[in-house]
């Protein structure tokens, strides 16, 4: 006669929990909002572009109505930044990346318009469309040794909208393929979870917790994986991790594929810059290293770690590139700032990058980039004004 009225409490008390936690839950997710700042934290929603691969859908996790990482769209500015996932800021604050400490620092303007996985062909499209509206003095484009070569070719192969930069000897096959914005999720609740990370910091919080705490787990029993090199110097206080087979077939000039993204991309810069001459708008092109070339002198120096023989490879190559780069750039008169002189001065004092595999510079990082583009701005400034 009991048993159910005893089943009747216990689905009631199981329920109230469930409610309880809901609500717990709600809360916390109502003042992580209020205190926290979506954009930081929240996964936005990409969206297919014919054009410039993909974009952010307007308004998405914290971006504003164009999908870019500002507060938004001002009818005005007088600096634009436009490049990669290190002009976005990946993996820092949005108050600590270099477009917003360049604002801060030089008290003007700064609409940051730099996308993850975006190359010279969509910082040029983004200069012509977007850019130019906002009616900037000066434009900035990172120009990341990292991938930038390789996005360039594959927008050209890929894309037909972009496929007269090619060379005849180049057509739309090659080694790499894009992928498709759901991959490497599980196919299981791919849509909730979706939902979560674009609407719940909470969840995004708690689901980095878990991976970070399943990937300690896991270096502790195995050890770092195979394709990973770490470079340690108690020292100098030295500790961070690279991914030599992984960069190096960005960076491999004896890959044809490889070339050819550094052709096209000398070339949208050669062009961009001639857009801001007739526009009478400055344009600075700011060339971003490796990380393995900003611990060159380290790395150099220890030919037992693993990979080494890569490493020394991919430094080379970078070299090469950068040489090129700078020679192509005098010729044709493009203003440019190299942060690898910059970068590696500072390594022995300041931590600028994770410990891990992540090449995205760190917030004292990007207050390099700030304080060194800063200066350079500030300097062309008073030298103009002298010669007035």
């Amino acid at each position: 006669m009991n048993f159910p009225l005893k089943l009747r409490k216990y689905a009631l008390n199981s329920l109230l929990l469930i409610a309880s936690l809901l609500i717990c839950l709600l809360i916390g997710e109502l003042i992580l909002q209020a205190f926290l700042n979506p954009v930081d934290y929240l996964e936005p929603k990409l969206i297919a572009d014919d054009v410039i691969r993909w974009r952010i859908e307007p308004f998405s996790a914290g971006h504003d109505d164009w999908g870019y990482r500002n507060e938004s769209v001002p009818d005005s500015v007088d600096i634009v930044t436009i490049g990669d996932s290190q002009t976005y800021g990946a993996n820092v604050l949005k108050d600590n990346t270099w477009p917003v400490l360049l604002e801060k620092l030089l008290q003007e303007r700064v609409y940051n318009l730099g996308l993850g996985g975006y190359g010279p062909i969509q910082y040029f499209h983004l200069l012509k469309e977007k850019a130019f509206t906002l009616n900037p003095s000066t434009v900035v484009a990172g120009f990341y040794y990292g991938n930038d070569l390789q996005d360039a070719f594959l927008m050209a192969s890929k894309y037909e909208y972009w496929n007269h930069l090619l060379s005849e000897e180049f057509y739309q096959d090659s080694i790499w393929s894009y992928p498709d914005l759901n991959v490497g999720r599980s196919a299981f609740l791919v849509e909730i979870r979706k939902l979560l990370l674009n609407r719940s910091i909470l969840y995004r919080l708690l689901r980095e917790l878990l991976t970070n705490t399943i990937y300690a787990t896991v270096k502790s029993l195995l050890g770092e994986a195979d394709e990973i090199t770490v470079l340690k110097n108690p020292k100098s206080g030295i500790k961070t991790a690279f991914a030599p087979p992984w960069q190096i077939q960005f960076i491999d000039q004896s890959v044809p594929a490889i070339s050819e993204g550094l052709r096209i991309s000398l070339q949208m810069f050669q062009e961009m810059n001639q857009l801001c001459i007739d526009k009478n708008i400055g344009f600075i092109v700011l060339l971003i290293p490796t990380k393995e070339s900003v611990f060159t002198h380290h790395l150099l120096k220890r030919p037992e770690l693993k990979h080494a023989r890569t490493i020394k490879y991919i430094i080379s190559n970078e070299a090469a590139i950068n040489s090129q780069v700078k020679n192509h750039f005098d010729v044709h008169h493009i203003n440019f700032i190299d942060l690898l002189p910059v970068f590696q001065a500072a390594i022995d004092s300041t931590v600028i990058y994770p410990p891990s595999i992540d090449a995205h510079p760190n917030k004292l990082g990007h207050s390099i980039i700030a304080d060194t583009l800063g200066k350079y701005l500030g300097y062309v400034e008073s030298y103009s004004s002298e010669q007035n």
